[in-house]
């Protein structure tokens, strides 16, 4: 199974400032994993601007939430992989990460905590010779296939068949659909019942016969009227063959994770 390897960031400003960034790695062994993970860490920060701190990093194996192992760094301090004249922009101000691998897969994220210095000129992408070859390092480690990086997307190949019959009770009828119980299928163009139009877990019934797991749709239910599509939601793990980072623009952030909860009593 493949593993899903989030790197927690923090950034205090005015506000303090937390967000994660996921990658996703298809080595067997979580070992193998872990190393893949120190080596792209310091490439990772690289990007990011000095008051952008990496706490810890959570690598879980995907499937089975149960197989989790957490690598903390500690908190306070400043990113050591670059110098004091690389200070971080607001956190809020992101840059966009894109990963692509022919013929036509392409995932996109947000990169924030980015060094003030790379946005310019009314806030277009001005990295610098310097920055360039940080970005180039992260593309260099993330296209390198021995680390096992991935991008991670729905397979385009999988086929899209007619939904014929889909009943007020959540019992779709699809000619020799192929699912078994626990597959994710995604129902779409349906009309009249529009409802049903999302991803849902599905109980195999027959052949041509599947149900939707938590089918509970608002009253009165209007009548399907047809054209709807089912499609198994099928992932596919493949090394990119182009990392390329050069849109900035603006990307909210929340608060930082693994902050303490609760409230303090009342004496009596």
């Amino acid at each position: 199974m493949p593993w899903k390897v989030t790197f927690f960031f923090q950034q205090q400003t005015a506000w303090s400032s937390g967000w994660s960034e996921n990658f996703w790695n298809t080595l067997s062994d979580l070992s193998d994993v872990i190393g893949s993970t120190n080596s792209l860490r310091p490439k990772l920060q690289a990007v990011h601007g000095r008051q952008t701190i990496l706490p810890y990093v959570r690598i879980s194996e995907v499937g089975n939430f149960r197989r989790v192992h957490p690598i903390s760094y500690g908190v306070g301090g400043f990113n050591p992989t670059v110098p004091a004249e690389a200070p971080s922009d607001f956190p809020t101000t992101s840059l966009l990460l894109v990963m692509q691998r022919s013929p036509n897969y392409i995932t996109r994220q947000w990169i924030r905590g980015i060094p003030d210095h790379a946005a310019d000129n009314g806030g277009f992408f001005a990295p610098g010779e310097g920055y360039q070859a940080s970005i180039n390092a992260l593309a260099g480690e993330l296209k390198n296939g021995a680390r096992g990086w991935a991008l991670r997307t729905l397979d385009k190949d999988v086929p899209k068949k007619d939904v014929l019959t889909l009943s007020s009770l959540g019992i779709v009828g699809v000619n020799d659909h192929g699912y078994i119980t626990g597959d994710k299928v995604r129902i779409s163009r349906a009309r009249g019942l529009t409802y049903a139009n999302k991803i849902w877990k599905v109980i195999r019934v027959d052949t041509n016969t599947f149900s939707l797991v938590g089918w509970d749709p608002p009253e009165p239910i209007p009548t399907y009227r047809g054209h709807g599509i089912s499609q198994k939601q099928v992932y596919l793990y493949a090394t990119p063959t182009t990392v390329t980072m050069n849109v900035i623009t603006k990307h909210n952030v929340g608060r930082p994770t693994r902050l303490s909860v609760g409230r303090r009593r009342r004496r009596k």
